[in-house]
């Protein structure tokens, strides 16, 4: 995992937050749909750190797209890892 996604996840962290103390109840209903995709956004985390490098990179962006703007750092830390990983089975190829 690189620090894109550390930050991107703590960035919409904090978003949920905002959004879940609003008065608004539409906001509150959107944090609590944030929370849904923070959680992909940590199994994705887990599943990078765990070896499943791919599967983990696909749903860090998969839970960021509800967070654009905010979202597109973990997205572009998400697409650098799966940049890693093509680049390794490439020279393991050659």
């Amino acid at each position: 995992m690189n620090w894109k996604i550390g930050v991107g996840i703590v960035l919409q962290s904090l978003n949920i937050w905002g959004e879940l103390a609003s008065d608004s109840q539409f906001m509150q209903v959107a944090g609590y749909v944030g929370i849904a995709c923070l959680l992909a956004n940590l199994a994705g985390c887990w599943l990078i750190a765990s070896g499943e490098r791919r599967r983990g990179a696909f749903l860090v962006i998969a839970g960021s797209m509800l967070f654009v703007p905010l979202g597109l750092l973990a997205i572009f830390g998400a697409r650098q890892v799966l940049d890693e990983d093509n680049e390794r089975q490439f020279y393991q190829g050659a």
